[in-house]
């Protein structure tokens, strides 16, 4: 259930409150120095014409140039967040609705071993077995039964050949 709660607060939060208008986000100083990190790594392998692709370009939003390219990445994460938004509430709702149904399942599972019915299943087996196997439980003696003990021979000398 708490699992529940927090993956709908967070559904409820990213679809509501999120910008998703692409500014690179960091949320602490660890996480920028792991991202220049990775990015310094990939430079070693990558020539500077392909890490201009891939770097995350620092650009002034008070100049003209840096206002457009705000714009530009701003209308191409929206874009994409449009896009991806459905397939994002699917993988969200299909998650909550598997939690659900093994939750169901489990619950099903403990109702039949607790009241006895769990032979009442289609893929289990027959009654008549389940009878069986449970009477071999109970063939040993209580205390107020008296037991058949195999009788021993008076003649036979236990120890000897």
């Amino acid at each position: 259930m708490i699992s529940t709660g927090w993956t709908l607060l967070f559904a409820f939060w990213w679809f509501e409150f999120a910008a998703h208008d692409g500014k690179p986000v960091s949320n602490s100083s660890h996480q920028a120095g792991l991202m220049s990190l990775i990015e310094s790594l990939e430079s070693e392998y990558r020539t500077p014409e392909e890490m201009a692709k891939y770097r995350h370009k620092d650009f002034d939003v008070n100049t003209p140039e840096g206002q457009q390219e705000a714009a530009r990445r701003a209308r191409a994460a929206n874009e994409t967040w449009m896009a991806e938004r459905g397939f994002s509430a699917g993988v969200l709702i299909g998650g909550w609705l598997i939690k659900l149904y093994f939750a169901l399942v489990l619950y099903a599972y403990a109702l039949h071993l607790r009241h006895g019915s769990y032979w009442m299943l289609p893929l289990s087996k027959s009654r008549t077995a389940n009878a069986v196997h449970a009477s071999a439980y109970q063939s040993v003696p209580g205390e107020e039964d008296e037991a058949d003990l195999p009788e021993e021979d008076e003649n036979k000398v236990v120890g000897h050949v």
